[in-house]
């Protein structure tokens, strides 16, 4: 059942077993999981099914320092969560890339301050097994040998450092439509959109919620309440609202240890290199790097470093997709026109857009001509470069796109600001920065990959002089982190609330590290297992 918190008047109080906050892709399977196990639920969102520009606007954020991006840029209210916001297209419709964690990012590393997660690997297989059959996903494997074909085969990296590997993509259609559908007619569910929680109410000895506050930006009010409450409502806004409910815990709940909002990371883009083949040939058998189907499977080829070369080199986890590039990629107008295309989707200040587009219009000429002699996908890093046949001569290098991990550090972090929003709520401060270690990994991943190159013979890589850095792929994680011990994690290893017997959280906040792997796939497994743990804890 679908409600529109717009129309609740006399501020009712609304009543199920479990109320999740959040219908992003963790708040919709955690719901559809529970209401199948004879739940009820009450799925409550900020936003509606359609765009809502006035609750999207709620997401503005303090940003403090500059380096990171304002949150309206990277989140979406509404039903879907930021499912709503994939942007690879496959026949015209949005699709996302999915992988799950390795190995090492489950494990305490010696050298990584804060790493290591309550489980391994092996424990959460299962359920990412489960995930892949969820989200219409092929096999749950990811080497380089389960996808070769011909004409579309990984390089040959025999006894090196470096291996290839795939992504596997699916559509957001099963958490803006089929999703939509499923709660539209449940009778387990009560989904109210527009509605937005300005407090979690706690009982006055700190131990157990007793509901939620319901705002709209029209002023209608509401409660809710349950036995089990979730938060899945993302990695800023999961620390917004429990700094935010501080009039029984004065520092927040779930904060007794200044733990909440902490330990802020994300998968920030580097594009600071390019690889010169050594025959040009390469560009006509690389069709596995570039986006294309396995059995009707959407898979893209990608590279990366051993384990073990991690381990002996003590840097961060990163995933290396490269793009092939024609001459004169790099001039300075077309680098404006990306500037300015990015800007749309991350932010900029006003001068620098300004700027960008003085030199568009200085470039028009060679701009229009290039665009007239190359594929569109050439300029803007679409994927199907591969398609075209004699690519050996349209390319020149490729140019790899580093996702990396970036370290937990409990400095990065979400605090409240003085500033308010229109619901009246503290807004969410920022702070994050991107430290020498990480940057440090990721040039020494350059290193390695160059001189591997070298040695197979098939080229090099050299530092662009124009560099991009993307701090942000929509990945906030870490705020509401997991550990056993409540001294140094939010949530234990069930994802519930130290010392709060009924409030649990869902989603890539509780990452301890999150690897460079986009969190998708370990989201919809790990609410698969919170599922599960609440079912075996509860019987309606």
């Amino acid at each position: 059942m679908l409600i529109d918190a717009k129309t609740l008047s006399g501020g009712p109080t609304i009543s199920a077993d479990v109320c999740i906050v959040g219908a992003g892709p963790a708040g919709i399977v955690l719901t559809g999981e529970l209401a199948a196990r004879g739940f009820t639920v009450a799925l409550v969102e900020s936003g509606g099914v359609e765009d809502d520009a006035e609750a999207h606007s709620l997401d503005t954020a303090i940003v403090i320092g500059g380096e990171y991006t304002d949150p309206i840029w990277i989140r979406c209210r509404g039903f879907g969560g930021t499912s709503r916001m994939w942007n690879t297209l496959i026949d015209g419709k949005p699709f996302a890339k999915f992988v799950p964690l390795d190995p090492i990012d489950f494990q305490q590393r010696d050298w990584l301050p804060h790493s290591g997660w309550p489980f391994q690997f092996a424990h959460l297989a299962p359920y990412y097994e489960r995930a892949h059959q969820l989200c219409g996903l092929g096999p749950f494997r990811y080497g380089a040998a389960d996808w070769n074909e011909p004409g579309a085969s990984a390089w040959n990296t025999p006894g090196g450092p470096i291996h290839s590997a795939v992504y596997q993509l699916a559509p957001a259609t099963l958490y803006s439509k089929v999703a939509l559908d499923d709660v539209r007619t449940s009778e387990k569910i009560q989904c109210l959109l527009h509605a937005t929680v300005t407090e979690i109410d706690i009982h006055p000895d700190g131990r157990k919620i007793t509901g939620i506050k319901i705002g709209t930006l029209c002023g209608a009010k509401a409660c809710v309440t349950a036995s089990i409450f979730v938060l899945a409502a993302g990695g800023i806004e999961n620390a917004r609202l429990l700094l935010a409910s501080n009039r029984v815990c004065t520092a927040g709940i779930g904060n007794q240890n200044d733990l909440v909002g902490r330990y802020l990371m994300d998968h920030p883009v580097c594009h600071f290199t390019q690889m010169f083949v050594t025959n040009r040939r390469v560009f006509d058998e690389s069709d596995f790097y570039d986006l294309h189907q396995v059995r009707g499977i959407p898979v893209l080829g990608r590279l990366a470093l051993d384990e073990e070369i991690l381990e002996r080199e003590k840097i961060l986890n990163s995933s290396i997709v490269v793009y092939p590039r024609p001459p004169r990629y790099r001039s300075a107008g077309l680098e404006a026109v990306r500037r300015l295309k990015a800007a749309r989707t991350e932010g900029a200040a006003a001068g620098a857009m300004l700027r960008d587009a003085g030199t568009v219009l200085l470039n028009l000429p060679d701009i229009v001509a290039y665009a007239l002699h190359a594929d569109p996908a050439h300029i803007f890093d679409q994927h199907y470069w591969s398609r075209p046949e004699n690519n050996a001569d349209r390319y020149v290098t490729f140019e790899p796109q580093f996702y990396v991990e970036q370290a937990p550090e409990p400095e990065n972090r979400i605090k409240l600001s003085s500033e308010r929003d229109r619901l009246g709520m503290a807004k969410s401060e920022i702070h994050w920065r991107w430290g020498s270690f990480d940057q440090r990994s990721v040039e020494r991943t350059r290193e390695i990959f160059d001189a591997e190159l070298r040695r197979l013979g098939l080229g090099k890589m050299e530092v662009l002089g124009s560099r991009r850095f993307v701090p942000s792929a929509h990945h906030p994680a870490g705020t509401t982190r997991m550990h056993v011990d409540p001294r140094r994690g939010v949530v234990d290893e069930n994802c519930r609330v130290h010392e709060i017997e009924n409030l649990f959280i869902a989603g890539a906040s509780v990452y301890p590290t999150c690897g460079y792997a986009n969190p998708m796939l370990t989201i919809v497994a790990m609410s698969l297992r919170l599922a599960d743990h609440l079912a075996r804890a509860k019987t309606p």
